[in-house]
């Protein structure tokens, strides 16, 4: 992720911004971003930047988690906002609303998952350490957006593996993706990947009961 700086707007944002919108703590990527903390005063001065002439878009948002909906902290309503402000000599010339946005959302909830028993943690460990050179096994990254596809393991190291693929290009995998991103064959990666899309829908359709549930309450 790149680097970013901070944006603290004491000065009147225009729109409907929230009642809190002078305690929030925007981002913005349009100043120095070494993660430095700049403040539009009530005034309409860029503190720190006094001679600062340009524009900046600064944003922010309260959702904490996505997939396969959005969250927030406490489930109140999910808003993203963001603002484009002209400074002429380190002072407010223009300051607009580029987007205000609400979305009912849930309240984030950790996922627990099962831990897994001493024996299959030691057969994902077998799995994992098995070698592979000389094997031409399925790489399938689980989307949609690739198709899969058949590559030969010519080198390997503890951690990682190097796939030929048909084409002679050159593919490197870690072990840990064993049986997630490569597999033994394509009927093994489809299934593999069937159950992820189950499941995702399975997760879908229980965000989406228990989001109507909060909206008729």
């Amino acid at each position: 992720m790149g680097m970013f700086d901070s944006v603290r707007c004491e000065y009147p944002l225009p729109g409907d911004p929230p009642a809190n919108a002078a305690e929030l703590e925007f981002q913005t990527k349009d100043l120095d971003c070494l993660l430095e903390t700049f403040t539009i005063s009530k005034e309409g001065i860029l503190e720190g930047k006094e001679h600062f002439t340009g524009s900046i878009n600064f944003y922010t948002n309260n959702i904490v988690a996505r997939g396969p909906g959005i969250y927030t902290r406490h489930g109140e309503d999910a808003q993203s906002l963001k603002y484009l402000c002209v400074f002429i000599d380190g002072k407010v010339s223009k300051i607009t609303e580029i987007e205000n946005r609400r979305e009912p959302a849930l309240k984030y909830r950790e996922i627990i998952v099962d831990k897994p028993s001493h024996e299959e943690v030691e057969r994902r460990r077998q799995r994992q350490a098995e070698s592979l050179v000389g094997r031409k096994l399925c790489i399938w990254w689980g989307g949609d957006f690739r198709e899969p596809y058949m590559a030969t393991v010519v080198a390997e190291n503890s951690s990682e593996l190097v796939f030929q693929k048909d084409d002679g290009r050159f593919e490197i995998l870690d072990r840990s993706q064993r049986d997630h991103s490569f597999f033994d064959s394509r009927e093994d990666g489809k299934k593999h990947k069937d159950a992820r899309v189950a499941e995702w829908a399975r997760r879908k359709a229980e965000y989406e009961e228990e989001l109507a549930r909060k909206l008729a309450s």
